[in-house]
């Protein structure tokens, strides 16, 4: 599957943008479609894209290579994050930025959106305005609800904290009465995958479903269940040992 949209290169710093025009003088010289192009001509090509000069590191302009496209992008997983510290780098990333992802997607015709939450997230998280973990419990929360109202075809995917204890292959959720605790990096990795790679699903994973009746408590695959859902919501807590 080929979609050749384009590709844009952003530059956040006239520097960026200074060596960004460098390498477009380059390509021309070898016969590539490449320019640098500013804030109007980005808006164009990606409506979506937060170009105003408040953001919190503004796009400044783009390499666009007009023949680049996209190879095999059928779903969307979002597993990024700020790594906390700083609340407006936080709410930029784990907030502004998966929104603006999702619609992206969703302009693009990506229907598939797997986004890699937190145990706990949702509009009754509870973290105090004091706490600082709260930027990141609003954020996380608010991106899960737009998810949840995108019309895409998405699964939220909520750990509790993340440990390098070594996999067990079984798992536990907030469906079966879990509390927050903690799970293996290297087992939530390949779990993770799951709702994108049928081949890797276990009996173990559990799932409520969301907007799609009749409800459903475990399933025997996550093949089965991925299958004929369109909304999912997971949270899991810790693997069973």
């Amino acid at each position: 599957m080929f979609s050749q949209r384009g590709h844009l290169t952003l530059a956040h710093s006239d520097r960026a943008a200074f060596v960004m025009a460098n390498r477009a003088e380059v390509n021309r010289l070898q016969g590539i479609d490449s320019r640098l192009i500013g804030r109007d001509e980005i808006q164009a090509l990606a409506p979506s894209m937060n170009i105003r000069e408040d953001a919190t590191y503004p796009v400044q302009a783009a390499l666009y290579h007009p023949p680049g496209g996209i190879i095999r992008h059928d779903a969307v997983v979002w597993a990024a994050g700020a790594g906390g510290g700083n609340p407006g780098r936080t709410r930029a990333v784990d907030r502004d930025a998966a929104i603006r992802s999702m619609d992206a997607a969703a302009t693009a015709g990506v229907r598939r959106y797997v986004m890699v939450s937190y145990f706990g997230a949702g509009p009754d998280h509870a973290v105090p305005e004091d706490n600082a973990f709260f930027a990141y419990a609003d954020a996380k929360s608010a991106a899960d609800a737009h998810l949840e109202g995108s019309g895409l075809d998405w699964t939220i995917l909520r750990p509790s904290r993340l440990t390098h204890d070594a996999p067990t292959g079984r798992i536990e959720t907030s469906r079966t009465g879990a509390e927050p605790g903690s799970v293996s990096r290297a087992e939530w990795c390949r779990r993770s995958s799951s709702p994108n790679r049928a081949e890797s699903a276990s009996p173990e994973w559990v799932t409520r479903r969301l907007n799609w009746p009749p409800p459903m408590t475990a399933a025997p695959s996550a093949s089965a269940c991925v299958a004929d859902s369109r909304t999912q919501l997971v949270s899991i807590s810790r693997w069973r040992r």
